[in-house]
């Protein structure tokens, strides 16, 4: 009998089973060591999961006769000399020079400001708040490499893996994506194209398996992945939806999720991918009569199950609700709120230069892309209102007052006169209107390097000083 061992350098263990022997754990089984003769070690082409079994290991149109070949290349050796070879041990010493002498490494961004890309994490809400139609305009924008509400994604289009395990058929997953395309203004021809190359959708196959743990499933992202590197395409997003239907027991149970944000972390960590779950809030029968703090809700602790979850995740994403005297003193709709119509998004573990909230007007139903979020165009304000932030509610008011300025002066602008008219003068007044510029400028309201109002700047103006509030 020959041996045909996997040159794995670890044994994996995925629950109670082993699925990956070392290749000294091969030499040393009593079973396969008194009835061998020799072996040969073969070393499988990279990019590869160890385990399962050897047919799961083949990458796309690998064949029986590219085993065989690697088979016969390899060296033999009698199974009583077979050694393992070197093991990593569980820990690596960090070089201290090259920590203090190497230049640190900017965070890179899946999502500017928000995601980050390379690392697992959660996207929260409570039952139909629109979690998945918000990761859906994300995974979009990443596989057109365009914006999504008001926020960079990545330079080029990059693939996206989506399993959808509520919404389980194409009934229900296409309306989705048709509302997702119709977000985007001014979409393109090259956006349709990328849009169908890049996005790949998933629904489980019940006639198949009944079994869709994480662990079970990671087989099938390996593969699906692997296919998207061989069609030439760079994957950069995995969306789990939802985190129950994966996990293997209990959500409240620590030790039935370490299996798979260990398995998470290394499919990021393999193929550079974000891997997004999303995940319910708590406290879902108090929608609209919650009195808790805003900030309350929007604390990570509210993530449901254990807070395990809470601290293996590299960052969490979650959606607050709007209840409805909050609503009311917004000038919103309230039984909008009362519907879930409005969210405020806030990022948590997440280490940028100025994290920022986002509020979210949920599209009616019958507009083009009902059911997706955009920014509501007085949303700082609201949560200026919300948190009750005075001298954030006095900045977006004087920022405003000079984008209307601006909108009126007459070429050449008088910057001088204009720092006098909105924010008076001195120093700080000085400093005021740069920041304010700069403000204007990366929200689109003015034009790069210029005091020239933007259309989307005029659009702004217009929508704010045309707003009544309601008639009784």
């Amino acid at each position: 009998m020959i041996a045909v061992i996997t040159n794995v350098t670890r044994s994996v263990q995925m629950g109670p089973t082993r699925i990956a022997m070392t290749v000294a754990e091969y030499a040393t089984d009593f079973r396969i060591s008194k009835s061998t003769a020799y072996a040969r070690i073969v070393t499988l082409p990279g990019g590869l999961l160890h385990g399962w079994d050897i047919a799961d290991m083949f990458p796309p149109f690998f064949s029986l006769a590219d085993l065989q070949k690697l088979v016969a290349g390899a060296p033999k050796a009698p199974m009583q000399e077979v050694q393992a070879p070197a093991r990593p041990g569980p820990l690596i010493k960090l070089n201290m020079d090259q920590l203090r002498d190497s230049p640190s490494v900017p965070r890179r961004w899946l999502w500017d400001g928000m995601i980050p890309l390379g690392v697992p994490g959660l996207v929260g809400a409570v039952s139909d708040h629109g979690k998945t139609s918000l990761l859906l305009q994300i995974a979009a924008g990443v596989s057109i490499a365009r914006p999504v509400l008001g926020r960079k994604t990545l330079d080029e289009p990059g693939g996206v893996l989506m399993v959808f395990l509520e919404d389980d058929s194409v009934e229900e997953v296409k309306p989705r994506v048709d509302s997702v395309a119709e977000t985007f203004p001014d979409w393109t021809d090259e956006n349709e194209a990328n849009y169908r190359k890049h996005l790949w959708p998933y629904v489980p196959n019940w006639e198949h398996t009944l079994d869709t743990s994480f662990a079970r499933l990671h087989q099938d992202l390996e593969h699906q992945l692997g296919m998207m590197i061989t069609a030439g395409i760079k994957p950069a997003l995995v969306i789990i939806d939802t985190f129950a239907a994966v996990s293997d027991g209990s959500e409240n149970d620590a030790s039935s999720s370490r299996m798979l944000w260990a398995v998470a972390r290394s499919l990021s960590r393999k193929y550079g991918v974000t891997v997004i779950f999303s995940h319910h809030l708590r406290k879902e029968g108090q929608i609209g009569k919650d009195r808790s703090p805003i900030h309350e809700r929007l604390h990570p602790s509210m993530m449901r199950g254990s807070s395990a979850n809470e601290g293996a995740a590299r960052f969490i994403l979650q959606l607050g609700w709007i209840t409805w005297d909050e609503a009311d003193r917004s000038g919103l709709d309230p039984e909008k709120a009362y519907n879930l119509g409005y969210a405020v998004g806030r990022v948590s573990k997440v280490k940028a230069a100025k994290p920022e909230l986002l509020f979210l007007d949920r599209i009616d139903p019958g507009d083009p892309g009902q059911g997706c979020f955009r920014l509501h165009p007085k949303g700082e304000e609201i949560v200026a209102t919300l948190f009750k932030n005075r001298g954030k509610l006095k900045e977006l008011g004087l920022q405003f007052q000079l984008l209307v300025a601006l909108s009126r002066a007459k070429e050449p602008i008088d910057r001088e006169a204009l720092q006098l008219q909105v924010f008076g003068a001195g120093q700080k007044a000085r400093k005021a209107l740069e920041n304010a510029l700069t403000r204007l400028r990366k929200d689109g309201h003015l034009l790069p390097r210029t005091l020239q109002v933007s259309e989307q700047g005029l659009r702004h103006i217009q929508e704010l000083l045309t707003e009544a509030p309601d008639e009784d």
